[in-house]
């Protein structure tokens, strides 16, 4: 099947690391499904990081819908290890969205 989503040339488990704050050797054990899950969700928050072309609240919806769909399948520590990596992310972005704001005035 196509990959559908983003290309990143950056490593998904870097990424996953890195935006969800999923510790690297933890997500190395977890099912396929799971890891495809994580690294989807955080490759498509890494672009609402990295480009500020990428309008923010699409990707937010995107990512909501998406995650909130998937949740009732997953297993409680994989559904919370994802919710609270998307909860920090959106909670920095915002932190920091608010700081350019406060340079720019």
């Amino acid at each position: 099947m196509p990959h559908k989503g983003p290309h990143i040339s950056i490593s998904p488990d870097f990424v996953v690391n890195r935006i969800l704050r999923v510790n690297q050797q933890d997500f190395e054990g977890w099912p396929e499904s799971v890891r495809r899950l994580a690294i989807e969700i955080a490759q498509e928050l890494f672009l609402v990081a990295y480009n500020p072309f990428i309008d923010a609240e699409t990707a937010k919806n995107s990512v909501k819908t998406r995650f909130q769909e998937a949740s009732f399948a997953l297993a409680h520590h994989y559904a919370n290890s994802i919710g609270e990596g998307i909860t920090m992310f959106w909670s920095a972005h915002e932190a920091e969205v608010a700081f350019r704001a406060q340079l720019i005035a």
